[in-house]
């Protein structure tokens, strides 16, 4: 059961903890933005087989 105020929870977390890993460094956001993109590659392989 996902309540509104449960959403606006989580999104409070995400952006607060968005702006702690800005503030922190910026190559652990490359870090994740690499490993969010090859993790999208690895699905779409598997989607898609050859």
């Amino acid at each position: 059961l996902v309540t509104d105020e449960t959403t606006a929870y989580v999104n409070t977390s995400v952006i607060l903890l968005v702006q702690q890993v800005l503030q922190s460094d910026t190559t652990i956001v490359m870090l994740l933005v690499d490993s969010i993109l090859t993790y999208d590659e690895q699905i779409a392989d598997v989607r898609d087989p050859v």
